[in-house]
């Protein structure tokens, strides 16, 4: 069963690959971004 206290315990490690991401996307340009994950939205944010 799915329980958003432990998904949250584990916030820092699930949100790190996203911060990544931008990084390396910076300075592009994009019309639109698709989110089809699942989750918070954390990393949406």
């Amino acid at each position: 069963m799915w329980n958003a206290e432990i998904y949250n315990r584990y916030g820092k490690e699930r949100i790190q690959p996203s911060i990544d991401l931008v990084g390396r996307i910076r300075d592009m340009k994009f019309q639109r971004i698709l989110d089809v994950g699942c989750g918070t939205g954390m990393s949406t944010a």
